[in-house]
């Protein structure tokens, strides 16, 4: 057994993927050399007249997984266990059939739970009333707990036949990779509603200022999502206690209408001053033309 066995049993430094159909689940030690997280928005516009920018409606959102990972191999028995891994992630790309002969008779997809350690899992709710020590003491994972659901787009291997890693020639034209670098493409799919809740308006004209959001009451569906983080306290921001003062004084929103009424008539007494004058002139430039 080499270190990195050691570390893959020991301390669970391992990811996996579960074939949902039929439950059979295959690990890889966790050799991860990138993992990147997409979270990509769609919106509805719509474009209105005499408005600069189009109205935007919330259509849905997608969260996507691109990552690779390596599988070395220290021995020939490692290898073959290898290329016997890789072989069953690449049988999970394949529907399950009522039967195998006949392609038209589909009885489910091939979905995936796929698990990164504590990265990449899935996060179901649990309220939290511990400190922020607790929530630390307590943050950790399991290598057999569930894995965050979704489909398996692509997967590439890459055998690396030719690289300076080499391959073990275990007999008369069989060879077994010392290093296979596969990378997948995973899309995952939501299993609860997610969003912010108890941090609205009803009043549409205040909904654009800090006054109009209970920000002490809202909260997000599931705190521990995407990564089990949960944090003891929600940090927010601090209030614009000008406005938020204005909001909840009569007498200042007065203040503010007297105000802006002033700089309006102001305004509309300019307007008066500048067609008066522009009409006087025309008046002598007609007189002017006459004589």
């Amino acid at each position: 057994m080499d270190i990195s066995d050691a570390y893959a049993n020991n301390i669970e430094t391992v990811l996996s993927f579960q074939y949902v159909p039929t439950g059979k689940v295959v690990y890889f030690k966790a050799f991860i050399t990138a993992l990147n997280e997409a979270f990509n928005t769609s919106y509805k516009t719509e474009t209105v007249f005499g408005r600069v920018d189009p109205l935007h409606a919330f259509s849905n959102i997608e969260r996507n997984i691109s990552f690779t990972f390596s599988i070395p191999a220290a021995s020939g028995g490692e290898a073959f266990e290898n290329l016997g891994n890789v072989q069953q992630l690449a049988q999970f790309m394949y529907p399950t059939y009522e039967d195998s002969r006949r392609a038209n008779t589909i009885s489910e997809s091939p979905l995936i739970r796929f698990k990164v350690m504590n990265i990449i899992s899935s996060t179901p709710s649990e309220p939290s009333e511990q400190s922020s020590s607790d929530t630390f003491s307590r943050y950790r994972s399991y290598a057999v707990a569930l894995g965050l659901l979704g489909t398996l787009n692509n997967i590439s291997i890459d055998h690396n036949l030719a690289s300076a890693d080499g391959v073990i020639e275990k007999g008369p034209n069989v060879v077994l990779p010392k290093l296979i670098t596969v990378t997948c493409d995973f899309t995952a799919i939501h299993e609860e509603d997610l969003g912010w809740e108890g941090g609205g308006s009803q009043n549409r004209e205040l909904s654009l200022s800090y006054a109009a959001v209970d920000r002490d009451n809202a909260f997000f569906a599931n705190e521990a999502f995407p990564y089990g983080a949960v944090l003891a306290e929600t940090q927010v921001a601090p209030a614009d206690t000008a406005w938020d003062d204005a909001f909840d004084n009569d007498a200042a929103i007065a203040d503010l209408e007297a105000d802006f009424n002033k700089t309006m008539n102001k305004s509309a007494e300019k307007e008066a001053e500048t067609a008066s004058t522009l009409s006087q002139y025309a008046r002598e430039r007609a007189q002017t033309k006459r004589n």
